[in-house]
């Protein structure tokens, strides 16, 4: 599911600024994929997706799999302002299913920040292991900080969609706890799959680290 900015028009100007601040951030430091997220802080949700390099944007833009201010990388920069991770496989906490997917070996995010107010969050990611150095981390605040005045600039805050949250059961909750711990832990992908005895087939109940179309096949 894509929220309502994924192809509106209105704020194609401002995707197309941003794309292009990515673009040179992702030649400039010589990565493997960049991406970012407009934040809302009243919300505490994430908003136009934009990514330069994956290999699977389909999970990328889809709504499932929008990054979560109280756990996960996103919580770290949001706290933190700016996290390096040379070495992904070192923190089992932060290996999560976008990690998987994509292969990335190290990362660093970093807020988007105007002032004290957090307006989105950048990505930069490396798929062979990296060592960031302080030239290159304060570039990239260089960059954050470019994509934090062109999303000031645009109306975008004021015209955020609702992305619908769908409504999960306990058993559901506790399904998902345990897929994602297991990723964590073994590095792989996971899912739990469940026997529909009506229609005689099996269909997936929870995952973490599958792409969204194997997910939906």
């Amino acid at each position: 599911m894509k929220d309502d900015l994924t192809n509106n028009k209105v704020h194609q100007a401002l995707r197309d600024q941003l794309t292009a601040i990515l673009s040179e951030l992702k030649q400039t430091l010589n990565a493997d994929t960049v991406c970012m997220f407009v934040y809302d802080k009243e919300s505490e949700s994430f908003h136009l997706p934009i990514e330069i390099g994956l290999k699977d944007p389909q999970s990328f833009y889809d709504t499932k799999t929008r990054p979560r201010g109280d756990r996960g990388v996103a919580k770290q920069v949001i706290q933190n302002s700016l996290i390096k991770i040379d070495q992904i496989a070192d923190h089992p906490e932060l290996n999560a299913a976008f990690v998987h997917r994509e292969k990335i070996c190290s990362m660093a995010g970093v807020a988007c920040s105007l002032g004290d107010t957090i307006l989105g969050i950048l990505y930069i990611n490396y798929r062979e292991p990296h060592t960031f150095n302080d030239a290159e981390l304060t570039k990239l605040g260089n960059y954050a900080a470019q994509l934090a005045q062109s999303i000031a600039a645009s109306s975008i805050l004021q015209n955020l969609p609702t992305i619908p949250v769908e409504p999960g059961n306990s058993e559901d909750k506790t399904l998902q706890g345990i897929v994602e711990l297991a990723c964590s832990y073994t590095q792989s992908p996971v899912g739990i799959w469940l026997l529909d005895k009506d229609k005689k087939h099996l269909r997936i109940r929870a995952a973490t680290g599958l792409p969204v179309r194997y997910r939906d096949e």
